[in-house]
């Protein structure tokens, strides 16, 4: 794993704040100890921190995480799970993009972004529905009440727009003429 890369990928920078990782794999620890940055491997109580990095395999690691982000987590600090891809050779879950997430739901977060770290692991990263500007999606698809609410209400609200009046066409040129085609000489 690329240092740079990582942690480009989610959205931060060394310097930007405190750090937590969780239970990360022994392949990540080189991209760790080369960020030049402290980096707490538990989350400390009364310590907000800008970028949590969980690699979760089941969904009790999940709901642990998720009860302890609100005294955790910076308003509108980075939160990113990470989890084993279905394609892995060396992890098998349950867990995947699609299922295991309702914890998160329950203290209102919601998925907004998804990256590869590497070929056995993908992050999704995770914001409180409150800070979301846009939720346009299909809200079977959120997790929590608050993000299934913003999106039913963002439905309506395009259902109800008005369509501009349709502009009126621009008059067709006319055509120029055809020239003639001059009669060939005879020799």
């Amino acid at each position: 794993m690329a240092l740079h890369s990582v942690f480009g990928k989610l959205q931060f920078k060394p310097g930007e704040g405190d750090v937590c990782v969780l239970s990360s794999p022994y392949e990540f620890e080189p991209a760790l100890s080369s960020l030049g940055a402290p980096v707490d491997r538990a989350l400390r109580s009364g310590k907000r921190y800008r970028l949590i990095l969980a690699f979760v395999q089941t969904e009790v690691e999940i709901r642990n995480i998720a009860s302890m982000v609100p005294t955790s987590l910076m308003e509108d600090g980075l939160l990113w799970l990470a989890y084993p891809k279905k394609t892995s050779r060396k992890y098998n879950v349950s867990i995947h993009r699609d299922a295991g997430w309702d914890p998160l739901g329950k203290i209102s977060f919601e998925g907004v972004r998804l990256i590869s770290i590497d070929d056995d692991w993908s992050a999704l990263r995770f914001r409180h529905s409150s800070l979301i500007k846009n939720m346009e999606r299909d809200p079977s698809l959120t997790l929590s009440e608050e993000g299934r609410q913003r999106t039913t209400t963002a439905k309506k609200k395009t259902a109800k727009k008005k369509t501009s009046p349709k502009k009126k066409a621009a008059p067709k040129k006319k055509a120029a003429p055809k020239k003639k085609a001059k009669p060939k000489k005879k020799k």
